[in-house]
């Protein structure tokens, strides 16, 4: 099953949390790590000019290398949103400082799946996948309502219980001593 996966973990030991079965690690720096599976996926790093920020764009961006720069400088001064709005399909990490935001695209063609634990959020862009991991059930009420509805946004509740989802246009931000949250 083709998927990108990840932990961010902010308390020793910082390599802790699962990772992927035939996962090809694209990115580790100790606090972030993130996972292809199955395939490879084009994956771009743009750093601000000030160093403070950096943006990862997985999967198909269609966004030059100085719009991927600005989305990083953008970020760099508070302004994150930047990297969710370039052209494409992809999932977009933005880390300022110690702060790491997670989202996928706005059409919700990559969308992210997490659940959290004392000292890690693990996140993946497939649900069936975290479901996996946790051993979590399919929430039946939630399921059906994807099959009748269809077309409304399913906002926070993902299709297995105890897992989350990042609606489209948001993010999921880790920062140190705090609880993980949505960010829109």
């Amino acid at each position: 099953m083709r998927h990108v996966a990840g932990t961010v973990t902010h308390a020793p030991p910082l390599t802790a949390g699962p990772r992927p079965r035939g996962g090809t690690e694209i990115h580790d720096d100790g606090t972030l790590r993130v996972w292809a599976v199955d395939h490879n996926p084009q994956v771009r790093r743009a750093v601000s000019r000030d160093g403070t920020a950096e943006v990862f764009l997985v999967g198909g961006c269609l966004a030059s290398s100085s719009e991927a720069r600005g989305a990083a400088d953008s970020a760099a001064r508070g302004y994150w949103h930047a990297a969710g709005r370039l052209p494409g399909s992809y999932l977009g990490i933005v880390r300022v400082g110690r702060t790491v935001r997670i989202t996928g695209d706005r059409a919700a063609t990559v969308q992210v799946y997490w659940i959290a634990t004392e000292s890690t959020v693990t996140w993946s862009t497939s649900a069936s996948a975290m479901a996996a991991l946790t051993g979590a059930a399919p929430d039946p009420v939630r399921l059906l309502a994807e099959i009748t509805t269809w077309g409304v946004e399913p906002g926070v509740n993902g299709w297995f219980r105890g897992i989350h989802r990042v609606p489209p246009g948001s993010a999921l931000t880790v920062a140190p001593d705090l609880p993980p949250a949505l960010q829109r």
